[in-house]
């Protein structure tokens, strides 16, 4: 758990330096979810979405963490939010492949044979893995 508390410190000066350190928040959202501390986990995952609020990523811990909150249809919205918003991308990724605006896959896959490609998948979360935990309000951010 020392790590976590190291962890979590550092995330914060960094934070008082900088207020705009969106990966920060993020950092510090992970340790307060993996020290089960949902709703700071929560209030830092928030500051992050209101930094940009779209990227995946941050929709998709959002999620788990009101899935872990017990708010189930607000996180399976947060976890769609986050496969809807990398699916428009990859979309829009093909278009350009298509348009010739961008070199595709096959072309960087020609280049260096040891990369391999993967297809995309769509991401399918159960839901019901996450429990509600207890939580008090004391501590928030």
């Amino acid at each position: 758990m020392q790590q976590y508390g190291d962890a979590e410190k550092s995330y914060r000066a960094a934070l008082q330096r900088d207020p705009r350190l969106l990966n920060s928040y993020v950092g510090l959202a992970k340790v307060y979810q993996r020290t089960q501390n949902y709703q700071k986990a929560l209030s830092a995952i928030d500051s992050a979405g209101k930094l940009d609020p779209n990227r995946t990523d941050i929709h998709y811990l959002r999620g788990q963490i009101l899935l872990r909150l017990g708010r189930k249809e607000e996180g399976e919205k947060e976890v769609e939010a986050s496969v809807r918003i990398d699916n428009e991308r990859r979309a829009q990724r093909q278009k350009q492949v298509e348009s010739g605006t961008v070199p595709s896959p096959d072309f960087w896959a020609t280049i260096n044979k040891d990369r391999s490609i993967k297809n995309h998948r769509s991401i399918k979360i159960n839901v019901d893995q996450y429990r509600p935990v207890k939580t008090s309000n004391k501590n928030l951010i």
